[in-house]
């Protein structure tokens, strides 16, 4: 038998999955969180839940984000459907920076099986969730990678939010040398895609914490040549961890003849944009239509 505090946090949070979307939603589901998860005790943090979408998700309720889609239901549903629809059939997609698969389960479950997900997440620990929950989704069309993206092939190391937060995974950044919590593989774009040989990239979906612009740097040859669609998180701390601006990213756009687009969540659509916005910016090039 489930421990009564486990029961009384799945049962909160399966109603507030229930309840339509409220201004304040995201702010009740965080209060909710800090308030129940003490219920469950540290070795009961992790929590199956069955998305609004359909998909089956494993979250790590000591962590914020995770902990806040438990009892949503939903992780960037609104702008993921909007790229979704975007896609063409077969479509080919990579998600860098994949997690836990917030991003990878629906896109592979709602592109279809002719669809094909490539995903790149270089913590074990995070890889092990994302395998986990593949299974789970008894996805076929997805593709696991243990690799990095970044400019260039090397050893790097990485920081994890996990050793603040105490979760078991979780967000991850690339840092400048092999210190760091983990030691990992870096590859460029530009290699894996001549290894894998692919001649088609429609999406790109890239959270890698600030180094967005070094993965891009070190797919030149990709971008120019398969012209994909890239939704990109610029987060402007990341940043300038990294001494990059919105400014840079504005430069790369013009340089590569990319159009930017931010999502109007009021009026559900894309819109040109002449800076990068933080949480999603969607990078078009200027033959698509």
């Amino acid at each position: 038998m489930p421990r009564a505090g486990t029961r009384l946090f799945d049962t909160a949070a399966a109603v507030m999955r229930r309840v339509p979307p409220f201004r304040g939603q995201w702010q009740v589901a965080n209060v909710l969180r800090r308030l129940l998860l003490p219920l469950r005790g540290p070795s009961d943090a992790l929590a199956t839940v069955r998305m609004r979408d359909g998909s089956l998700m494993i979250w790590d309720l000591r962590d914020e984000s995770e902990g806040r889609a438990a009892f949503l239901g939903r992780w960037d549903d609104d702008i993921r459907n909007a790229v979704i629809r975007m896609l063409p059939e077969a479509a080919v997609i990579l998600d860098v920076g994949a997690s836990v698969g917030a991003w990878t389960i629906p896109l592979a479950r709602q592109a279809g099986r002719a669809a094909t997900v490539y995903a790149f997440e270089p913590v074990p620990a995070n890889r092990e969730r994302l395998q986990t929950v593949i299974a789970a989704n008894a996805l076929t069309n997805v593709t696991v990678s243990s690799l990095a993206l970044g400019e260039a092939a090397q050893r790097v190391g990485m920081w994890l939010r996990s050793s603040v937060s105490g979760a078991e995974s979780g967000t991850a950044a690339v840092v400048p040398t092999e210190e760091g919590h983990i030691v990992v593989e870096m590859q460029t774009l530009d290699r894996w895609t001549d290894e894998i040989g692919l001649r088609r990239i429609d999406f790109i979906k890239l959270d890698v914490e600030g180094a967005e612009l070094q993965v891009l740097a070190g797919g030149t040859h990709t971008v120019q040549r398969l012209r994909p669609v890239i939704l990109a998180e610029f987060d402007p701390y990341w940043m300038s961890v990294r001494h990059r601006t919105s400014a840079d990213v504005t430069e790369w756009a013009r340089r590569h003849a990319y159009r930017m687009m931010q999502w109007n969540r009021r009026a559900a659509r894309w819109e040109p944009t002449s800076q990068p916005c933080g949480d999603s910016t969607l990078l078009v090039p200027e033959t698509a239509g």
